[in-house]
């Protein structure tokens, strides 16, 4: 059977998951373009709410010495095309991230019906919610996502305020010495427009 698998990541901070779409043939990044495009183009913001998404993101790929920090994980071994990760924001307590997943998976089934990038509709198939172990979201989003993201929720808040609070340098970053790396890298006119 052709198609791809959909698996949910819970994150350790909560409203966000991580869903991943591979290829059921392969440990390959899913062919989503035509869902990518559609959402970038939709400026009535109508996919939004119905995928409950932040976005699309490059994956994090393994770090590289000699730049000296992560690159983005590609969809295929020597592959130009970068594995995208679909970030969802749970609508509430209630709302699971296999909960996430299956929506993911259910709408992209339904919107790859009708792409015109499809030779032939892949279904999507929910796998798997992975929550037994929650990662902080730098283990699957690249560092200028993760501030994206973080700014995002946290709107009204200064990097001093989310240096201070431990939860979020944990959620979002997995300790102190990584969330300041990363959070010294982005002036304080950066931080205002993000």
């Amino acid at each position: 059977m052709f198609g791809n698998h959909v698996d949910s990541y819970a994150t350790l901070v909560d409203p966000i998951v991580i869903v991943i779409a591979t290829r059921m043939d392969k440990q390959e990044g899913a062919f989503i373009l035509p869902m990518v495009n559609a959402f970038d183009e939709d400026v009535e913001d109508k996919l939004k709410p119905l995928w409950n998404m932040f976005g699309f993101c490059p994956r994090r790929g393994p770090y590289d010495a000699e730049q000296g920090t992560c690159t983005e994980m590609p969809k295929a071994p020597g592959s130009q095309y970068t594995w995208e990760a679909i970030v969802t924001l749970k609508l509430d307590d209630t709302t699971t991230a296999a909960d996430m997943g299956r929506n993911i998976a259910n709408h992209f089934t339904e919107f790859a019906k009708t792409a015109s990038l499809y030779r032939k509709p892949m279904p999507f198939v929910f796998r798997k919610a992975h929550t037994a172990d929650p990662k902080p979201v730098n283990h699957y989003l690249m560092d200028e996502d993760v501030v994206l993201l973080l700014r995002r929720l946290y709107s009204e808040a200064s990097k001093a305020d989310i240096l201070a609070d431990g939860d979020v340098v944990a959620g979002f970053f997995g300790t102190i010495f990584e969330a300041k790396k990363v959070l010294d890298a982005v002036n304080d006119e950066q931080w205002l427009t993000m």
